[in-house]
């Protein structure tokens, strides 16, 4: 049985990528925050025979750290005075060299780059008599997760379909309005949905400020009152998967002492606790009007 060799390194950011190398095979264990990969590894060495150019850098290998960063990991050369990283992003592309390292390197964290782009690699072993290539890799970095809370608003006797403003997103409510007429001393009820439209789990924050005037406003999740969340610091959802939503109950009284067409807009914000810059907003607007006549 070969021998293993316990590797370590160390990449800016505190991350630690290592493995376990087996001396003359093709192939190692590599871990880095705890997901373990297969790569390739083997011998190398830090002199050839004199006057001759280096040994190849074999076994190049890369991972997609983030959709920003890879790493190439190879076997180190035998002879070199140093590196060539090159890099070019379609196979029928010329290589463009980014970077040179010194001898005895065998890594290199390429970074700055685009997410969900396919980048193409070689690495060259350079001295005075003359230079040897890796084998030739490609990787494709991760995509960017997509940050979208999308608030929509429907009188409580409407359909499901009828909620307003589906896949409508600003944050001043502009055709995300619900107008509806509503009795003095009587309860009238808004649904408002908050559905997750990005592209990775997140919780919403949703606030609202106080009413003015002979009006009472509830809300509530599920049967528990959240008005003083909303109405204060703000009430912060469980984590929502993309394409589900929550559901939350706002419930308007009018006072018996406003007077026919008087209104209260009411905005409901719903922002993003993976990045609460990014937020959504619908508003609820009951108009005070007279009750249905009743025959008798």
């Amino acid at each position: 049985m070969k021998p293993l060799t316990l590797k370590v390194f160390y990449i800016a950011g505190g991350l630690l990528l290592f493995g376990l190398i087996c001396a003359g095979c093709a192939a190692g264990l590599f871990m880095a925050g705890g997901a373990l990969m297969s790569g390739s590894s083997g011998g190398g060495g830090d002199s050839g025979p004199s006057g001759s150019p280096p040994t190849a850098p074999e076994n190049l290998w890369g991972w997609a750290l983030s959709p920003y960063q890879i790493l190439l990991n190879w076997d180190d050369s035998a002879g070199e005075t140093g590196y060539t990283i090159y890099r070019k992003l379609a196979s029928g592309d010329p290589y463009e060299p980014i970077i040179n390292r010194p001898a005895d390197s065998d890594m290199y964290l390429d970074g700055g780059l685009l997410p969900a782009t396919r980048y193409f690699y070689q690495v060259k072993a350079y001295n005075s008599f003359g230079a040897a290539y890796s084998n030739e890799i490609n990787l494709m970095t991760s995509g960017v997760a997509t940050i979208q809370p999308d608030v929509m608003v429907k009188k409580w006797t409407d359909s499901d379909s009828a909620y307003l403003a589906n896949d409508v997103y600003n944050p001043d409510a502009v055709s995300q309005t619900r107008i509806a007429g509503a009795y003095r001393g009587a309860i009238i009820t808004y649904y408002i949905r908050i559905q997750n439209d990005g592209s990775a789990s997140d919780s919403f924050k949703v606030t609202a400020l106080p009413e003015t005037g002979d009006w009472t406003v509830s809300y509530y999740y599920n049967t528990n009152d959240i008005t003083n969340l909303v109405k204060g610091a703000g009430w912060v959802s469980s984590s929502v998967n993309p394409y589900d939503a929550v559901i939350i109950a706002l419930e308007v009284r009018p006072g018996v002492t406003l007077n026919l067409g008087d209104s209260l807009p009411t905005t409901i914000t719903a922002s993003s606790q993976n990045n609460p810059a990014i937020q959504d907003v619908v508003k609820a607007v009951p108009v005070v009007q007279l009750p249905p006549l009743t025959k008798t």
